[in-house]
């Protein structure tokens, strides 16, 4: 830019006038300035630089130049010249050197005193089959500059050819670009190149314009035009549309001449004769923006959800926008019509300038598959019962004889089975991509729509077969099997979304649906895989009775997902009427029986319910223990649950022994190596940590991760899990150089073995933030936290538990910031949705509660903080018992609170009987008994009895060097106060004792 500036003040310091495009106004519009403004030039001067060779408006305004027939005078300012400049005689300059030799100004002047004015061009049209311009014609601005500059700086004529399927609008692009540039030309063709025999008539239409003289032969005629048209000063265009193969246009394309041509087409190949453009579907925004050329009121939401349901496929956009215009449908309804009757609505509704609806655009092209290859047309027939994502095309070539015939002969046959394939690229009836082979889903449904009953239902079959012989089956715990999930995860849905009569133990569709359930719960997406879980659990009931087996285990799985999404209500029921069917049918012994109260336990603890969790377990681990032996890998996994329980219960001592008698079982009868061995070991070392015995933590979470990478891998998600552990115990130990450490590699990590989207990165980005807030660094801390929300709407979407927790961990890192405002709109928001979303009576809603009233309570709001904390501890009490940890801690909260608020002998009187409770529930060595205690003397101190104070702080100190070891930071914290204290007293004795020692 600067170069450009120097040498423009440089000319016109000696009389060359200059204009460049520093010299637009405000309001211009871009490409239209910079064709006026070459095309009345005298002549281009061009700055050749690295920056400018790459720009794309640097070409198109020197290939304008050369087409216009202007003067191109080339400066080399840096780096070598242009290659699409070589042969032309350039001059050199240098920043700061001012203007060229004098011989490249002299040569400017010539030029100026030479330039002619530009053509005023009205160029005779041709062709009846001229489409008008589209009035709702609607972005496409990259693919008319691209196709600008392939036409300038094409071959000695430029040929270009616009490929894609049909409907994405490739004559449409044609027309717009022939409006734009009509002026451009003397003589404009369009030709129907769709029927061969007609182009020669066509063609010979242009002979007058051109004085080529009629033959009484037509064709000879038209061999006369493209002689004409290589030779003549007339600046013209052809554009043939709709071409079929190359071959049929060779004869009727001029190898020279001042023109263009474009052809539209279906087909492939046609690269030979010039360039090609591959004309896709809109982009999303300029989707919505073609749907409200019709409907200028249709929200955002709704119409992006609309189009997308269209593939943005133009043809089918502008369709529905006329049929939405014309019915007065609204759009909503629409929306349900395309998603359950979409096949129906492929011909309603008129598109300006298509000559075709989307139930007939692809007819042609399925016709000519059908005689040159009827394999490839089954295998097409095939792809429209999955989805519009690319299909790995060895699920066919893997499984050959699931394939009807000929498709069989061929799929086993990788030449003849690729020859297939390129039928349909050849036809634009299918996309090729790195990962497979892809088919608009509504070419699919047109595909689809015709299909007499028997053959859909047939070809269903065919295809849920075929997805049942190549994905794994095991899903939760085998990460190995994941990315062949991940990529035909959009297949199952589609596969499994058809009608079909149900098909007894032939159907694989209960199959496909509950293990598609668990892919995506396992990938943190519960409420996604709950309609999967409940269509397969309809299917069984219909199937194989509301008793069998299968029935009950797809029940489960329902009950399942309702537990993950924070649906506890919802789950209980399900679990415990599994359990009863499953006693009933099986027998209280069996070991699914076992799994659903084990499965019942666990959901009553997630609700807080440990009173009925706790006698669950221990009922599951003896029947485990009575049936299997103790060391067998069930009854370990009962012991580590029932630990679990004990833990969340505060009886963490209890859960240790346990947890210990299971790692010794493990390590004795399974090995070191065993997956419950290693599970048994990080949840000894978690427990470890919650009784504040973080050294034995630390050294057990290290040995863990150790383990597991030398066994599973180092990239195993049970691995990064025990990493994260690790790094948490770190941050628990003050060790907050090492936590961060380790979660800025764990993050990185999860993004390179699962992905960006993977709810185990997000997660891992979270616990980078929170470790940066506990090392005070709040900048880093809460610009992590927002990207972990922000990722997690995207990704999981608002009502995901994951996502609530995210949001929570934003406000409270907000309020530890000091930015108050955007906590309280933020804990508001928390507490709304969590009601929303989990009810009144879930744990996660009162730990929203408990939060909002912490953040009034950093405010100096009392009076809103305090009636918080009573109706959260109120809420506790009644749902989770008055022993829970939980219960406890919202005692110690809202007696905290009294003691802000002025009321400190009614703090002191809950505190006191708060650590009696404590040591009665928790036992006096846990780390939440002590902190209390540091809050009972703390109140002491406000109180006045500064002697209670004093001796509690002692005994704090103490018992933290003994339970915590000396750098906890509990320990130091507690011993920086009491040493404090301590002097500040033993200051107050001196001062009052000096005076009686005086004579």
């Amino acid at each position: 830019m600067q170069h450009a500036r120097e040498l423009a003040r440089a000319l016109a310091s000696v009389g060359v006038p200059v204009w460049w495009d520093d010299d637009l106004v405000s309001g211009d519009r871009w490409e239209r300035a910079l064709r006026a403004r070459v095309d009345g030039a005298a002549a281009l001067v061009v700055l050749m630089s690295p920056n400018a060779e790459i720009s794309q408006w640097v070409q198109l305004e020197v290939g304008r130049a050369r087409y216009q027939r202007r003067p191109v005078r080339p400066i080399l300012l840096a780096g070598e010249p242009f290659r699409r400049l070589e042969g032309i005689q350039y001059a050199t300059i240098a920043s700061g050197d001012g203007i060229p030799v004098s011989k490249f100004v002299d040569r400017l002047r010539e030029d100026i005193a030479a330039v002619a004015p530009p053509p005023q061009r009205r160029p005779v049209i041709i062709g009846s089959g001229l489409p008008e311009p589209n009035p709702f014609f609607v972005g496409r601005e990259q693919l008319l500059l691209d196709l600008e500059e392939h036409l300038y700086w094409g071959r000695s004529v430029s040929v270009e050819a616009l490929q894609g399927t049909g409907g994405v609008g490739k004559t449409q692009l044609a027309t717009e670009y022939l409006r734009r540039h009509r002026a451009d030309y003397d003589l404009i063709a369009w030709i129907n190149a769709e029927r061969v025999e007609l182009i020669p008539a066509q063609t010979a239409a242009m002979a007058p314009i051109l004085g080529v003289p009629a033959y009484s032969d037509e064709t000879e005629t038209a061999r006369a035009v493209v002689a004409a048209l290589t030779h003549t000063d007339v600046a013209w265009l052809l554009v043939y549309d709709n071409a079929n193969q190359p071959g049929d246009l060779l004869e009727w394309l001029p190898r020279a001449g001042a023109g263009h041509v474009i052809i539209t087409s279906r087909q492939s190949g046609f690269e030979a004769l010039g360039s090609r453009l591959d004309v896709d579907v809109l982009t999303p925004a300029e989707a919505v923006a073609l749907l409200r050329t019709r409907l200028p009121d249709i929200g955002d939401d709704i119409a992006s959800q609309v189009v997308e349901e269209l593939g943005r496929l133009p043809l089918a956009v502008e369709q529905a926008a006329a049929f939405l215009a014309e019915t007065g449908t609204p759009p909503h309804e629409y929306l349900d019509l395309l998603r359950f009757q979409g096949e129906q609505l492929l011909d309603q509704g008129y598109a300006r300038g298509y000559e075709h609806t989307v139930a007939t655009v692809w007819h042609l092209s399925q016709t000519s598959l059908h005689l040159v290859s009827p394999a490839a047309e089954q295998l097409l027939q095939l792809c429209a019962f999955l989805g519009p994502e690319p299909v790995p095309l060895d699920l066919f070539a893997r499984h050959a004889d699931l394939l009807p015939a000929p498709l069989k002969e061929l799929a086993g046959d990788r030449l003849r089975f690729n020859a297939a394939v390129g039928a349909l690229y050849a036809r634009s009836l299918a996309r090729r991509s790195s990962d497979g082979i892809i088919v608009h889903r509504l070419l699919a449904a047109a595909i689809r729509r015709p299909l007499a009953t028997s053959e859909r239902h047939m070809t269903i079959q065919e295809i849920r077969e075929l997805l049942f012989s190549h994905l794994p089956g095991r899903v939760e715990d085998s990460p190995d099997g994941w990315p062949v999930w991940r990529a035909l995860l959009p297949h199952v849905l589609a596969a499994t979304r058809h009608d079909s009569p149900h098909l007894g133990e032939s159907d694989r569709t209960s199959w496909l649906l509950n293990r598609g359930g668990s892919y995506l719960q396992t990938h943190g997406q519960p409420r996604a895989a709950l309609p999967l879980y409940e269509k397969a659990l309809r299917l069984d009931e219909d199937n194989l009775g509301p008793a069998d087996p299968a029935t009950l285990g797809s029940r489960d799985n329902v009950a399942y997902a309702h537990e993950a999404a924070g649906q506890l209500e919802q789950a209980i029921p399900l679990y415990e009427a599994t359990l009863l069917d499953r006693i009933r049918v099986l027998g209280a012994d069996a070991p699914d029986t076992l799994i659903s109260g084990n499965n019942l336990a666990l959901a009553y603890a997630s609700a807080g319910k440990l009173n009925r969790a706790i006698p669950m377990f221990e009922a599951t681990l003896a029947a485990r223990a009575r049936l299997f032996g103790g060391s067998h890998p069930v009854t370990i996994l009962s012991r580590n649950n029932l630990a679990g329980a004990y833990r969340a219960s505060g009886q963490v001592s209890r859960a240790i022994a346990v947890l210990e008698t299971a790692h010794r079982d493990a390590l004795r009868t399974l090995g070191a190596d065993h997956p419950e061995t290693l599970r048994s070991s990080d949840q000894l070392a978690s427990a470890y940590q919650s009784l504040g015995k973080l050294d034995k933590a630390i050294e057990l979470f290290v040995a863990t991760v150790a383990d597991r990478a030398r066994v599973l891998g180092p990239d195993h998600p049970n691995t990064l899990n025990a990493r994260n552990n690790l790094a948490l115990a770190y941050q628990a130990a003050g060790k907050l150089d090492e936590a961060i450490a380790l979660l800025e590699a764990s993050a990185a990590d999860r993004q390179r073995v699962h992905g960006p989207d993977d709810p185990h990165t997000l997660q891992a980005i979270g616990s980078l933030g929170q470790a940066y807030q506990a090392a005070g660094q709040m900048d880093k801390a809460i610009s992590l936290l927002e990207t972990s929300l922000a990722e997690r709407l995207r990704v999981l979407g608002n009502d995901n538990p994951s996502t609530l927790r995210a949001r929570n961990n934003l406000a409270h890192a907000y309020l530890e910031g000091g930015h108050l405002d955007e906590a309280f709109r933020l804990m508001t928001v928390c507490l709304s949705e969590a009601l929303r979303v989990l009810g009144p009576d879930s744990p996660a809603t009162f730990t929203a509660r408990n939060n909002l009233a912490t953040a009034y309570q950093r405010a100096g709001n009392m009076a809103a903080a305090v009636p918080l904390f009573e109706a959260t501890l109120a809420d506790r009490i009644r749902v989770l018992g008055a022993d829970h940890p939980e219960s406890l801690q919202s005692r110690n909260n809202v007696a905290t609170a009294y003691n802000e608020s002025g009321d400190t002998d009614k703090a002191v009187s809950l505190l006191e009987d708060l650590v009696a409770d404590c040591q009665r529930v928790l036992g006096s060595d846990h780390p939440d008994t002590l902190s209390i205690r540091q809050n009972l003397a703390n109140v002491y101190a406000a109180a006045g009895q500064v002697g209670k104070a004093v001796t509690l702080w002692g005994e704090n100190a103490l018992d933290a060097l003994r339970i915590l070891g000396a750098e906890h930071p509990f320990t130091k914290n507690v011993l920086q106060q009491f040493l404090g204290i301590a002097a500040a007293v033993r200051e107050q004795d001196h001062t009052v004792a000096g005076p009686s020692d005086m004579p």
